[in-house]
């Protein structure tokens, strides 16, 4: 039975809810319309990254270009990538590739290798007709954390990049949390089949919040770096903060509501992982934060010399009054902190 394509039906539950009453069978139906088409087609987007102005012009060797770290949400079956790729011009014999390694955090890893092309017997302009678009799929489990390295060998041109998230659209018990219940007129509704609604809208609440950022590294190889007390932002050096400084919209109209955790009427709470890869030369003195201009949302403050993930767990409280978002980091001189992805996303633990 596949999902339904078109946007489920507005619910009025003021209409279908009288307190002291059972649900009408009909109000189930709606619920279970739209528990099935936010399972199939509401996905996450994972990253998104293209800068043709400053298109790499690719390496010899194996070179690390982006990562990021997220949580596949209930029903997902496959990580999917839409990757634009340029012609390489690095010199004849070489074999181009990009290679994806999708690895579960702490577990095994499954990577997707494209031969991305030869050499360009004209100039690499990267005109439209010059770009191949590819788009891998990788199998993934559902509710499971990921750490995701694309990396670049022997000149391989990527020019744009985008993950996200795919799901089955076909309705079956067996995938979390899909519901072929079909709740009928005059038959009784049973304590097993609310059962299911509430099982799976509570769980698909805690776990399926969405990717709220992800930076992913500059792309050419080569990432920034860190010595100095003063936090500064990752996209353009600066120190300060202001309508002209780069910054990220966490909190908007058009966020979807299951985001925010009400702690009560007026203050939004929200559960997040916050996830930072880097590594210092010396000590483990890097830190990086999310900065709203006043205070920090929340921090990683323990960053060493190992080059690996490095995660907190934590609550951004106040998050309804939090619109424009700076992405800071620093390091204690003359210690100094390479900075090679950052992500942020909503989860319930």
């Amino acid at each position: 039975m596949p999902a339904p394509l078109l946007q489920p039906k507005y619910i009025e539950h003021e209409k279908w809810c009288a307190n002291g009453t059972v649900p009408d069978t009909r109000f189930l139906n709606l619920v279970l319309r739209s528990q099935n088409h936010a399972m199939a087609y509401r996905r996450k987007t994972f990253m998104v990254w293209g800068d043709w102005s400053n298109a790499v012009s690719g390496q010899s060797g194996t070179v690390s270009m982006w990562r990021f770290r997220c949580h596949t949400g209930y029903g997902a079956t496959h990580m999917g990538f839409q990757i634009g790729m340029g012609l390489d011009d690095g010199g004849a014999g070489t074999d181009p590739t990009v290679t994806i390694a999708v690895t579960i955090a702490g577990g095994a890893t499954t990577s997707y290798v494209i031969h991305a092309g030869a050499d360009a017997s004209l100039a690499t302009e990267d005109a439209p007709h010059q770009v191949v678009w590819l788009d891998p799929k990788i199998e993934v489990n559902s509710n499971e954390t990921y750490e995701v390295l694309i990396s670049s060998s022997d000149f391989a041109r990527p020019l744009s990049i985008c993950a996200y998230e795919i799901a089955s659209d076909v309705v079956d018990d067996s995938v979390s949390y899909f519901n072929e219940t079909q709740p009928n007129t005059f038959l009784p509704i049973y304590g097993s089949v609310r059962e299911q609604f509430l099982v799976g809208l509570s769980n698909m609440w805690k776990r399926n919040g969405s990717h709220l950022y992800t930076w992913a590294g500059d792309g050419g190889g080569t990432n920034p770096t860190f010595n100095s007390t003063t936090w500064t932002n990752i996209i353009d050096g600066s120190t300060t903060t202001g309508a002209a400084i780069p910054g990220i919209i966490l909190n908007s109209d058009d966020m979807l509501s299951a985001l925010i955790r009400y702690s009560d009427s007026s203050t939004g709470t929200i559960n997040v992982v916050m996830a930072v890869h880097g590594s210092t030369n010396t000590g483990s003195t890097g830190a990086v934060r999310f900065y709203d201009g006043t205070s920090a949302l929340c921090s990683i403050t323990n960053i060493s010399t190992v080059s690996q993930w490095y995660t907190s767990t934590t609550t951004i409280a106040g998050f309804n009054n939090v619109e424009k978002v700076y992405v800071q980091a620093r390091d204690a001189t003359p210690n100094t902190l390479t900075l090679n992805a950052v992500c942020l996303y909503a989860y319930l633990a």
